[in-house]
C-alpha cells in the first residue's frame, strides 16, 4: 500500500516517521488472507515493522498486538446477528447466533482461524506482552464463531484463562459464550448457562462490573427453551422416517422416545417456572426499562416452553 512504502525505511534512511497508529494499521490491514487472520502474516509484517524502524528500538505493546483483531471480517452469521440485534436480547444473544439449531460439523477449515488468533495472542505472550482483554475476547469470539462444540469449549478454556489473568475482564467476556450455550439445543445447556451466571455473580462480589443483568440472567430460560426445539425437531425427523418404515418394533420404539421426549418437554418448561420464581425476587428491584422488558421476557419464554410442550 502507498502507506505502507511511504512509512518502511527505502534503505537510505529516507522516510516517514511513523507512529503506532500507524503501525496498527499496517498490521490489522497486512494479517489476512481472504478476510480471515493468519498467524503467519501477521508475525512476517511485525517483523518487518520492527527490520524498519531506523535503529530505533521496537517495543510492541498488547494494543499493537490486539490491532490484528481491531479490523475482523464481518461475522459469516450477520444475517442471523441482525435479526437478533432488532430484540431486547441482541446486545449480547446475537454472538450465539452461529449455534442455531445445534452444533456444527467440524470441517477442514472450520478452527483455522480460530487456531491462528490463539497462536498469536501465545506470540504476544511470548515476547513478553501481558494481553489485554481485547485479545481474549477476540480469541474467545473466533472459537465460538466455529459453530462447533469442540470451538464453544475452548472459548471457555480461554475464558477460564482470561479471568486468572493480570487483565481487567468485563461482562462481554462472557457474551459469546453464554449465548452459544443459550441457543446450541444441547441437554447440557441449561447447566452451563446457569454455571456461568453463578460464577458471575460470585465474581462480581468484588467485581460489581461483573453481576449478570437481567437480561443475561434470562439465558437460563432461552437455554431451556432452546433444548426443547431441538427436541421438537429431532421428533419431527423420526415421525417423517417412521412413515417410510412402517414397523411393529419401530412402533413400539417410537412410543418409548416419545414418552422421553415428553418428559422432557414439561421439566423444561418445569424449569422455567422455577427459575421465574426464584427471579421474582427482584420484581421490586427493577431499576430501567431494559429490566422491566427482560423481565417481561422471561414470562414470555416460559409460556412459549409450556406451549411446547402442551403441542406433544
Amino acid at each position: 500500500s502507498l502507506l505502507e512504502v511511504a512509512s518502511l525505511d527505502d534503505g537510505e534512511g529516507r522516510s516517514l516517521r511513523p507512529n503506532n497508529d500507524t503501525f496498527k494499521t499496517l498490521l490489522a490491514v497486512n494479517s489476512k488472507i481472504d478476510d480471515r487472520f493468519s498467524f503467519n502474516l501477521a508475525t512476517d509484517k511485525i517483523q518487518q515493522l520492527a527490520d524498519s524502524t531506523c535503529s530505533e528500538a521496537f517495543i510492541p505493546d498488547a494494543d499493537l498486538y490486539s490491532a490484528v483483531f481491531s479490523l475482523t471480517k464481518k461475522s459469516r452469521a450477520d444475517s442471523k446477528a441482525n435479526r437478533y440485534a432488532k430484540s431486547w436480547e441482541g446486545e449480547w444473544l446475537r454472538y450465539g447466533c452461529q449455534y442455531e439449531g445445534g452444533f456444527k460439523s467440524v470441517d477442514e477449515f472450520s478452527n483455522t482461524e480460530a487456531m491462528d488468533m490463539e497462536k498469536w495472542l501465545l506470540y504476544a505472550e511470548d515476547c513478553g506482552v501481558n494481553p489485554n482483554v481485547e485479545m481474549y475476547e477476540a480469541v474467545i469470539q473466533a472459537w465460538t464463531e466455529t459453530g462447533t462444540k469442540y470451538g464453544l469449549l475452548k472459548a471457555e478454556e480461554w475464558a477460564t484463562r482470561a479471568v486468572s489473568s493480570s487483565s481487567p475482564i468485563r461482562l462481554k467476556t462472557f457474551h459469546p459464550i453464554i449465548a452459544s450455550w443459550a441457543l446450541c439445543q444441547s441437554e447440557r445447556a441449561p447447566g452451563r448457562v446457569k454455571e456461568w451466571n453463578r460464577q458471575l455473580v460470585a465474581v462480581s462480589a468484588s467485581q460489581p462490573h461483573l453481576k449478570p443483568d437481567l437480561s443475561l440472567l434470562c439465558s437460563q430460560i432461552i437455554a431451556e427453551v432452546s433444548v426443547q426445539s431441538g427436541i421438537m425437531a429431532r421428533l419431527g425427523e423420526k415421525k417423517q422416517s417412521s412413515r417410510e418404515e412402517n414397523s411393529a418394533a419401530r412402533s413400539i420404539e417410537n412410543d418409548n422416545e416419545n414418552a422421553i421426549a415428553m418428559e422432557a418437554l414439561f421439566a423444561g418448561a418445569q424449569n422455567c417456572v422455577q427459575f421465574l420464581e426464584e427471579m421474582s425476587l427482584v420484581e421490586s428491584q427493577l431499576e430501567s426499562p431494559q429490566d422491566t422488558a427482560a423481565y417481561t421476557s422471561m414470562f414470555t419464554h416460559t409460556i412459549r416452553a409450556w406451549g411446547c410442550a402442551a403441542r406433544f
